[in-house]
């Protein structure tokens, strides 16, 4: 019985000592309800206070290489919450981090107060990075403080499983996005 108890504390010991819980997504969902989706660098970040200063937020200005849905800018700024402003510090965890110049896919959506934010919290940003033993560019998830809980329906049995897009190559990933988009009447991708 001892023997037990012990393997069940050794278990929850290495646990995350907290998480954000958050729906389950599939690659579907995660397109179909972004408004963005850009392909791009974080070229610089800063944290500020909101104008109520109820919130920090952490702004990041990403040079977009290549805007697979939405509008075709050049910029854009995501905003996640937390960060540090004059020795204040806000963390959350599941939000994903944004820092200078790292390559990402990001999936995006405005909130009410107008910032762009990622879908899914860390469902909705790929970190983009090349294999050092194949050469290959890979995108990896950001699910880090996330506790992905499953939906309470079940996704259509076709649908994509994000966690199986963990490590793929940057072109095949980007490619199997725009698959799931239907062209608008303007020719751009819905």
């Amino acid at each position: 019985m001892s023997h037990k108890l012990g393997l069940v504390l050794v278990v929850a010991a290495a646990a995350p000592v907290s998480a954000t819980m958050v729906e389950r997504l599939t690659l579907e969902q995660l397109v179909d309800r972004s408004e963005r989706i850009v392909h791009g660098r974080c070229m610089r970040t800063w944290s500020a206070w909101d104008a109520d200063r109820h919130a920090i937020w952490t702004h990041c200005e990403i040079a977009v290489a290549d805007p697979l849905k939405g509008s075709p800018a050049r910029t854009i700024v995501v905003s996640e919450p937390g960060g540090v402003v004059g020795g204040m510090e806000m963390m959350i965890d599941g939000v994903p981090r944004l820092r200078a110049n790292e390559e990402v896919v990001l999936f995006l959506y405005r909130t009410p107060i107008g910032y762009w934010r990622a879908r899914g919290l860390g469902q909705g940003k790929y970190d983009v990075s090349r294999d050092q033993r194949s050469g290959q560019t890979l995108v990896r998830a950001d699910t880090q403080g996330l506790a992905v809980i499953e939906p309470r329906e079940q996704p259509p049995p076709r649908s994509t499983d994000l966690r199986r897009l963990d490590g793929v190559p940057l072109e095949q990933f980007k490619a199997t996005i725009r698959s799931f988009m239907v062209p608008s009447r303007d020719g751009r991708a819905n």
